[in-house]
């Protein structure tokens, strides 16, 4: 026989991988105002992380089939514990010109090591086969439309049926309050007038929302600013002192999603109880209202565990850890998402609900648990 064995062949099979498929990085392009308020610094490197969990990625579809703009909102903390509300809407704009131009490059240098982008080039006609190009003929391929026509530069007009590549981008309004209805209706009223003629610019509606709106007094008149795109106004307001916590959410979302029975069981027994309790749907706003509807049904009590209304990718290993946690996760529908890989794999002691079907899941007797943890609930009102 042989000394060194039986010879064999190592075979790596290359899988396509595409920009659709590559989660790029994103970051902060413009803010206002332009200096942190005092004792409210811009939480600049959490705000990607925390509006695209799974990293920003391309869209690749006709101009008709384009998604629609997403509203969801998040909880941070900054240094001293105290919590900072974000409201976001998330939509899509067609690449332009120079962003086409940069992946033409990346793509133009993966030749030697993807196939995929080699016969994409091969199939272009623009590289030779010895792969020696100068920079002077880098090639700048137009947008493609459906029909096999190019759109050149300086041409909009854009047929329903034309296939486009989208890009993601956020709008977020940072405060100190959850008004998250009207925030909502504000970021809703610019995205509108962004796809509109208008006599006044989107940057006037801005400062005056950040510079000329005061915080209303607690207890006080409630502040009405109009807003010509929309139909209703946006109202702020905050209660009384010694009244009940702002929240300016309706209850009816959350009892659509589930019965009286389950929120009892969720806020009494799970999160009274200090358990981990992960709420999901393929709504990001749902999870989101959800989580803050039910944290309010703990008053007076405060919720003490690690509160993520809206979970990401690199604080997945959070839910590892041993404690209470109360956290939210959008089920974006793909098979390697966040929703799908918890759901894989339960952590132990972790109770998943589902607002879209209204089932409670967990790891381990479903029935034992819940039952569990209805005898801790009193039957009757007990007496002062």
């Amino acid at each position: 026989g042989s000394v060194f064995g039986t010879p064999c062949i190592i075979m790596r099979r290359n899988v396509p991988l595409g920009f659709l498929d590559t989660p790029f990085a994103t970051s902060v392009l413009d803010r206002f105002p332009k200096k942190d308020y005092k004792g409210l610094p811009l939480p600049e490197e959490e705000l990607p992380m925390f509006c695209y969990p799974t990293g920003c990625r391309l869209i690749r579809s006709k101009y008709q089939d384009a998604p629609l703009p997403e509203q969801y909102g998040f909880v941070v903390k900054n240094e001293r514990g105290d919590s900072i509300y974000v409201s976001c809407v998330s939509f899509v704009e067609s690449l332009t010109p120079s962003k086409q131009q940069q992946l033409n490059e990346i793509s133009k240098s993966r030749i030697l090591t993807s196939l995929p982008h080699k016969a994409y080039w091969e199939e272009q006609g623009k590289i030779r086969n010895n792969h020696t190009d100068d920079e002077s003929r880098l090639l700048v391929v137009p947008y493609e439309v459906g029909n096999g026509k190019h759109i050149q530069d300086g041409q909009f007009l854009t047929g329903f049926d034309d296939v486009m590549t989208f890009e993601y981008k956020t709008i977020c309004i940072i405060s100190r309050y959850p008004f998250w209805c009207a925030f909502r209706r504000f970021l809703s009223h610019l995205h509108i007038l962004s796809g509109s003629s208008s006599d006044i610019p989107l940057e006037r509606y801005i400062s005056h929302l950040m510079l000329s709106i005061p915080v209303p007094k607690p207890g006080g008149q409630c502040i009405l600013v109009p807003l010509p795109a929309v139909a209703s106004p946006m109202v702020i307001g905050l209660p009384p002192l010694k009244d009940f916590p702002v929240l300016d959410l309706s209850f009816r979302r959350l009892f659509s999603c589930l019965d009286v029975p389950t929120v009892v069981t969720i806020v009494l027994g799970f999160l009274a109880l200090e358990r981990k309790v992960i709420v999901m749907s393929t709504y990001p706003s749902l999870v989101s209202d959800a989580c803050e509807l039910l944290k309010s049904l703990l008053f007076p009590f405060e919720l003490c565990a690690p509160y993520v209304p809206r979970l990401t990718e690199p604080f997945m290993s959070c839910l590892e850890f041993p404690g209470a946690i109360f956290a939210g996760i959008h089920d974006d529908g793909s098979e390697d998402g966040l929703a799908a890989s918890v759901r894989r794999s339960i952590p132990d002691d972790t109770f998943i609900v589902d607002l879209d079907t209204g089932d409670i899941d967990c790891n381990g007797e479903r029935f034992d648990i819940l039952k569990e943890c209805w005898e801790i609930i009193p039957c009757n009102a007990r007496s002062s």
